[in-house]
């Protein structure tokens, strides 16, 4: 009996209208068109395509935090590509014969499309709202408080100034959130210039279209630049509220893990922190929490497929799994707090103490975040903390999985740059600077194979002298639950 994917309806559709491929964007098509909600778990909205789906074969899943590709289910392809210009280079190997054909393409920035156009030359692009829809934004539920607002607005205006922006159309949540807007705007040609440069983070072909039609002389470029040099330098009320946040968050965890026993579904322990958080006034959550047993060996991780063999990451899909005595429990939780985002994690041991090999695996977790957390300080650079994470490993085994980061900064718009240990390399975390005021959380992963994997945490600020640490969960050995 043949099962029925879910993306074959819409491969059904790209064959009766002659496409050979279908690329999409935003996060909730993307879930419909790849059948697996918790891919837009870690996806913002961004500007570029994330789902490629052939007129025949398995779709293609790129996500720019890569954590959303362990969500996947092992029907997918699933590059972790954070760099868009790599993303377009590989179309045409995906692809194939199909890269001179008509292919169809949800929503992008106005450097995305020409991206596209650079990979597929050979290919027309189409418009993609017949076949998916028309784009249902979601206003974010925790909105930064007025004074945090106004902050983040001045910047933006100060970013656009200073980067020759004379106007813009903010399409998602996280765009409108970064320029300190209440709502997002809407493509209204009466209200633009009639000349000048007009950023916009995220629009379809046909709306493109009829921008530029109705005013020719207006230049349309990416609102990424401005969004991202909004983000600094913070204020005294922004680095408290993601304190706060921080601080709630850990809470929670505390307080859940008072309440779990063995036998427990790792869902069920989900909801319970869930529970907790929703009583501390943590009422959005960012991710789908995580609460995951981690391998002790590499027999026991069939999901290491794909750019991932060699590597032990660990499976982020929550289950009906009962927890039992011994378990290395993962937990990965992230809220929204006042306009915040929130993230903390840490591995626990189910019913024992740890052994002497695992006080062994969390003491080389600590190592390593010291050695980070030395390295952080302004005009360091991301290459800088991924340096200092390799000292005394080789890039064949580090001590994180490729593909992930060791180092991310956090903020009010999902993860942030500096990024220390992607698949973007050193020389663009050389470009990755470091700079006072930002949030950056340090997480390696250390594994080693029949004892199992240690993960946690570690949130700090950048000072002026370095790094302050703001966690204070004792992540630097194993928690302990039921």
């Amino acid at each position: 009996m043949t099962s029925f994917a879910p993306w074959a309806e819409y491969q059904s559709r790209l064959e009766s209208i002659g496409g050979v491929a279908l690329l999409v964007t935003r996060a909730d098509a993307a879930a419909a068109v790849a059948g697996h909600q918790r891919i837009t778990v870690y996806q913002s909205d961004a500007p570029f395509p994330s789902v490629f789906l052939p007129v025949a074969g398995l779709p293609h899943v790129c996500t720019p935090d890569p954590d959303g590709a362990m969500h996947l289910p092992a029907d997918h392809v699933h590059p972790i590509l954070f760099d868009t210009e790599s993303l377009a280079r590989r179309l045409p190997n995906w692809l194939g014969d199909a890269a001179t054909g008509p292919v169809y393409v949800d929503v992008c920035s106005p450097g995305g499309y020409e991206k596209l156009r650079a990979g597929l030359p050979n290919a027309e692009l189409f418009d993609a709202a017949a076949l998916l829809g028309t784009p249902s934004p979601q206003i974010p539920t925790e909105a930064p408080r007025a004074e945090i607002a106004s902050a983040r607005r001045n910047r933006f205006l100060q970013a656009a100034d200073r980067l020759g922006v004379d106007g813009w159309l903010l399409q998602t949540p996280e765009a409108a959130r970064a320029a300190g807007e209440k709502e997002l705007a809407h493509l209204d040609p009466n209200v633009l210039p009639e000349t000048g440069r007009i950023a916009i983070d995220r629009v379809s072909l046909g709306d493109l279209a009829k921008l530029r039609a109705a005013r020719p002389r207006v230049e349309w470029v990416d609102a990424g630049p401005v969004v991202a040099a909004a983000s600094l330098p913070r204020t005294s009320a922004e680095l408290a509220t993601l304190r706060e946040g921080s601080m709630r968050t850990e809470q929670a965890l505390t307080a859940a893990l008072d309440r779990i026993e063995v036998g427990m579904t790792e869902r069920h322990a989900r909801e319970m922190l869930r529970a907790e958080a929703r009583s501390l006034g943590l009422d959005a959550d960012h991710i789908d929490h995580v609460w995951r047993v981690l391998p002790h060996t590499r027999a026991a991780a069939p999901w290491l497929r794909g750019d991932w063999i060699g590597h032990a990451p660990w499976n982020q899909i929550t289950r009906d799994r009962p927890i039992a005595i011994g378990d290395h429990l993962g937990v990965d939780l992230g809220f929204w707090f006042e306009g915040a985002m929130t993230d903390v994690g840490w591995t626990l041991i189910v019913g024992r103490e740890p052994t002497r090999d695992e006080q062994t695996l969390a003491r080389r977790w600590l190592d390593v975040a010291d050695r980070v957390t030395d390295a952080i300080r302004p005009g360091a650079t991301a290459a800088d903390l991924r340096a200092a994470a390799l000292t005394g490993w080789t890039e064949t085994h580090p001590p994180w999985p490729f593909g992930l980061y060791v180092a991310h900064g956090i903020g009010f718009a999902g993860v942030e740059l500096p990024l220390a240990g992607t698949d973007l390399g050193i020389p663009a975390e050389r470009h990755m600077p470091v700079a006072e005021g930002q949030v950056i959380m340090i997480e390696p992963y250390i594994y080693d194979d029949g004892v199992g994997g240690y993960r946690a945490e570690r949130c700090v600020r950048v000072t002026a002298g370095g790094a302050e640490i703001w966690t204070e969960l004792p992540v630097e050995s194993f928690g302990r639950v039921g």
